[in-house]
């Protein structure tokens, strides 16, 4: 079955664009403790947005699962000032500490982290993540718990890397606190979750230490885990957090931390990121080599970071979750609208009452893609034979190792979405280079999944 779809355009010309940052690198799961400035403060959700003026909708349209797409595509390209070259990142102002080998091991203690256990799983994946970044593994080992004269052996010769739960004080933090305790108006101790300590080449872990970073240890605080006392407790550190330890272990400082112009980039430096980011891909490249991709590699985001006024980006970052599925902290991170309601002939978010507005970063983690590329968010019918365009967009040529964004509004109407269920939980997808421009060696990776609720009414939506 052939289908025309009507991709008429609109791009909103919108904006986008854990503690210390030196040896010991500090953050609580997810980064809950990153260091913020006042003008990285970090809001929730999409209020402060603002639409220019006679920005037209975004055209919506309906296919059958299988249907052949004819390229008639959006007229208005994306906006460029949402799209970030990692070729501009100065990267001395986000890394401090450089390893003097890309190949890290470490030994995870099999007595908290046993062999097929959960837990260890999510280290392995976070080790996964790094693997086949330009020149770069982790290696994840088996050993028994080491205590502190082991685990930070202070010999730079004979140091290696670990990773297990701590339950006194060590070189980067001499008192454990979960969050930071004071006496009599001074701070004595920095709470941590998770913890890097870096052994430098002279001095290792000593005041004096020097030269590059010859390994690390990662300390995971006893006192915050349910899980040091019961191996079946939930608590235990993620993927995504484990990631953003690796990242300071491979010389990354918090996002922060960093230079107005780069805070845009999304990067597992920022915390709450499940994977990593083009900029980290871009950071290991620079300092550990290792060859480019061969062709353009397009990849969502889970999340995006979002400049809060274009034209001065001290105002600060917003950062927004595709979906309450990679929403790793709701408490801090805004997310695309999931429930929406019928007025009418109008579709409305449950939340603003207005239409709804999405945010989308993607990366080309490969070579250049020198053409535009179609974009477009659908739901998928709950037998996935039915499927809806609900945005579709025009996004510029990618240069290598790049980042882009898109942030804006859809118009939908009841009756174009009238094929699909009403008050079920449907599954979206962000489905990167619809018409094939970009000529990826593998496309496995360009969609990422999330869910839409259509309610009957306001009355339906959640309370």
């Amino acid at each position: 079955m052939h289908v025309r779809f009507n991709f008429v355009a609109s791009l909103l010309l919108l904006a986008t664009a854990c503690g210390q940052t030196t040896d010991g690198t500090t953050s609580a799961d997810g980064g809950e403790s990153e260091v913020v400035t006042q003008a990285d403060t970090l809001t929730p959700g999409l209020e402060s947005d603002v639409v220019a003026d006679g920005a037209p909708a975004v055209d919506a349209g309906t296919s059958t699962d299988g249907a052949s797409i004819e390229e008639e595509r959006p007229t208005a390209p994306a906006s460029e000032a949402m799209l970030l070259d990692t070729k501009d990142v100065t990267w001395s102002k986000i890394t401090a500490g450089v390893l003097l080998s890309s190949a890290v091991k470490l030994q995870l203690c099999t007595d908290h982290f046993p062999v097929d256990s959960k837990a260890r799983a999510e280290v392995l994946q976070a080790a996964k993540w790094y693997a086949g970044v330009a020149d770069v593994s982790v290696t994840i080992t088996a050993g028994p718990h080491r205590p502190k004269a082991e685990m930070y052996l202070d010999d730079a010769e004979k140091f290696t890397g670990t990773m297990d739960y701590v339950t006194e004080g060590y070189p980067c933090h001499k008192v454990l606190a979960c969050s930071n305790k004071y006496e009599d108006g001074k701070k004595i101790a920095d709470g941590f979750s998770l913890n890097v300590c870096k052994c430098r080449k002279s001095g290792c872990f000593g005041s004096n230490s020097s030269g590059k970073v010859v390994g690390f240890a990662v300390a995971v605080n006893s006192l915050c885990k349910s899980h040091f006392k019961n191996p079946k407790a939930g608590d235990y550190p993620k993927a995504e957090n484990v990631a953003h330890e690796f990242g300071h272990g491979f010389g990354m400082i918090h996002t922060p931390s960093w230079p107005l112009a780069s805070r845009g980039l999304v990067s597992t430096m920022q915390g709450n990121l499940h994977g990593l980011g083009v900029v980290d891909w871009a950071m290991m490249r620079h300092h550990y080599g290792g060859p480019d991709l061969n062709a353009p590699q397009l990849r969502p985001s889970p999340l995006a970071r979002v400049a809060k006024n274009l034209d001065d980006l001290s105002k600060g970052f917003r950062r927004v979750a595709f979906s309450t599925k990679w929403n790793l902290s709701p408490k801090k991170l805004g997310t695309n609208p999931e429930h929406l309601y019928f007025d009418g002939e109008q579709v409305l978010d449950c939340d603003t009452d207005q239409p709804p507005k999405y945010t989308m970063t993607w990366f080309n983690l490969g070579s250049a893609c020198p053409k535009a590329a179609v974009h477009r968010l659908v739901a998928h019918g709950p037998n996935k034979d039915l499927k809806v365009t609900l945005l579709a967009f025009n996004a510029p040529a990618m240069p290598r190792l790049s980042q882009d964004s898109w942030r804006g509004q859809a118009t939908l109407t009841k009756a174009l979405v009238s094929g699909l269920p009403t008050d079920v939980a449907l599954t979206t997808q962000l489905e990167l280079d619809a018409l094939k421009d970009c000529e990826e060696s593998d496309e496995s990776d360009n969609t990422i999944s999330g869910n839409v609720t259509f309610h009957s009414s306001k009355s339906s939506c959640p309370k």
